[in-house]
């Protein structure tokens, strides 16, 4: 009989089922213990089996098993092999339960990100994980490969380039075809179901530069707004760098004898290390910040990991500047241009921003790191910034 707490799923109701944008919702069946609809944020549907089993060290477990996908598999069906697995335990488990994406992403993380030609970790490998962990696991988890289509990615895409982030739907857009061709070549599929994935569209080119009164509107802004978020864009603005590297910012990089902040190749795009100096009006900012004991990051609200989710801190301060139609990345291309202005020559504003020369012998034979050259620059535009805000 079937539990009263559980109802008993009917392919109806299964049809009518509705996901949650948030979280995977699990609807257990009241005919057969342990088994669920499991529902994806994306829509994807599948059939789940949740059982203790002894593994071969005499250990008991709970585990769970996607053993189909709806509608390929119909109810009647689920519940037929949920009872023959129960049954049959732990060898009927390893035969019968399908490949998930998570297991096949699991493997790439761990073996397919390494170059063929010298064997070494790829570069910016921790991003593409974190992509992955991020953006594809909660949907794609549980959700055997076969039932993975083209569709189920391009609605992932669709759902980037909806929120006005074309660069960030073209990278997932990048490592879920890699994460196919990875799975193809090694048996998962006779071919990738993202092979014919077309890209979606490129992101278009910024010119945005921050007029001397909107800069002046922010900075009144972020001060209201206070610690971390406002201090952590006024930082923005003074040193030009990523969002990324000043988010992630800790003392231990802070020389504040030598007024210079050292960002590790390991927190940079292009794994070179950034010698930045702060100039006197940066100084300041970094002096007013609060110290908490054992905490090294300059910006947290949690202490132990980088402030994130600028979207909300940066409506506020919108809203209070009436400054709109700007990007967190637009402050970068704000100092650059005023350092052009300022008449700081491009070799030193580029490698005030690390960025690699374009041509290739350059990048080779010069290696002056033109730390004086960057020091009075970025004390000029320190000076320029501090009579714009007043």
């Amino acid at each position: 009989m079937p539990k009263i707490a559980e109802k008993v799923l009917t392919a109806k109701a299964i049809e009518k089922l509705k996901p949650d944008a948030q979280t995977v919702r699990e609807i257990p069946d009241g005919i057969i213990r342990g088994l669920s609809v499991r529902v994806m944020p994306s829509g994807a549907k599948s059939f789940a089996l949740r059982l203790r089993i002894t593994d071969p060290a005499g250990n008991r477990k709970q585990r769970r098993v996607v053993i189909g996908t709806w509608p390929e598999m119909t109810l009647e069906a689920a519940r037929i092999k949920a009872g023959h697995l129960k049954a049959e335990g732990l060898p009927a488990i390893r035969t019968e339960a399908a490949e998930t994406f998570g297991d096949l992403a699991e493997h790439f993380i761990k073996h397919g990100m390494f170059s063929k030609r010298t064997g070494r970790k790829l570069k910016r490998a921790w991003e593409v994980e974190r992509i992955i962990r991020r953006q594809l696991l909660p949907d794609w988890q549980d959700v055997p490969l076969e039932a993975l289509k083209a569709k189920d990615a391009v609605r992932l895409t669709d759902a980037l380039l909806d929120e006005g982030k074309p660069a960030a739907a073209c990278k997932l857009h990048e490592i879920i075809r890699r994460i196919g061709s990875y799975g193809a070549q090694r048996g998962r599929w006779e071919v990738s179901p993202f092979a014919s994935m077309e890209a979606p569209r490129p992101p278009v080119r910024r010119d945005r530069v921050l007029s001397d009164s909107e800069i002046k509107a922010l900075w009144s802004a972020w001060t209201v707004e206070g610690y971390p978020f406002g201090q952590s864009q006024q930082m923005l603005l003074l040193t030009g760098q990523r969002r990324a590297e000043v988010s992630g910012m800790t003392w231990g990089e802070i020389d504040r004898t030598a007024k210079v902040w050292t960002i590790p190749g390991k927190r940079t795009k292009n794994d070179l290390e950034n010698i930045v100096p702060l100039s006197a009006f940066a100084l300041e900012v970094l002096d007013a910040l609060p110290r908490f004991d054992k905490q090294a990051l300059l910006f947290s609200t949690t202490g132990k990991t980088a402030i994130s989710g600028y979207s909300k801190a940066k409506a506020r301060t919108d809203k209070a500047a009436g400054v709109s139609d700007w990007r967190i990345h637009d402050l970068r291309r704000t100092m650059r241009t005023g350092l052009a202005a300022l008449g700081v020559g491009e070799s030193v504003a580029e490698k005030l921003l690390n960025h690699q020369p374009r041509n290739v012998l350059t990048s080779i034979y010069n290696r002056h790191e033109y730390i004086e050259e960057k020091r009075a620059a970025m004390e000029a535009w320190g000076e320029r910034m501090r009579e714009v805000v007043g």
